[in-house]
């Protein structure tokens, strides 16, 4: 008799451990299909402190010189952020990665996707820049162009 009035606690104990669980697990706050609950919103910055940070260090060292202007011959790398087929120079082929960069022809220009014939020879690196950006602006929100000197043939600097 105490052997069976043991099971029947266990059994119960089980029963009812079970019971809480099965109840713990069920979704008290449904909510009708297709309701919407607007979620308050505090101002609060994500951004704990502010802090302006001066990094010394040496300068860096340009290849090419800020006054260099561009001419006949010169290999320029023109990077888009985020748009690598309009940029010129700068393919993942296997067959194509040694020739790097877009070769200024003998009228001036380089040639690039969307854009063609962009008018080069005579202008810095910055204003290059400049113009290509201000080209793609026709076709992209915010163009973020780089361009590099990738080999310079017009004016060899010994």
């Amino acid at each position: 008799m105490k052997n069976s009035a043991c099971r029947i606690f266990y059994v119960s104990a089980f029963m009812l451990l079970v019971l809480l669980v099965i109840t713990g697990c069920a979704n008290r706050f449904s909510l009708p299909a297709g309701t919407v609950k607007p979620i308050q919103q505090v101002d609060l910055s994500p951004v704990v402190a502010s802090e302006q940070v001066t990094v010394l260090g040496e300068q860096l060292s340009s290849a090419t010189p800020p006054e260099y202007l561009v001419g006949t011959g010169d290999v320029l790398s023109v990077v888009i952020y985020g748009l690598p087929d309009l940029s010129a120079g700068n393919s993942s082929d296997a067959s194509t990665r040694a020739a790097k960069g877009s070769r200024v022809d003998s009228a001036g220009t380089i040639q690039l996707p969307l854009l063609g014939s962009v008018q080069v020879a005579g202008l810095s690196l910055q204003q290059v820049r400049d113009r290509i950006q201000g080209s793609f602006k026709k076709y992209l929100k915010n163009p973020s162009v780089v361009v590099e000197m990738f080999e310079s043939k017009s004016n060899p600097l010994y």
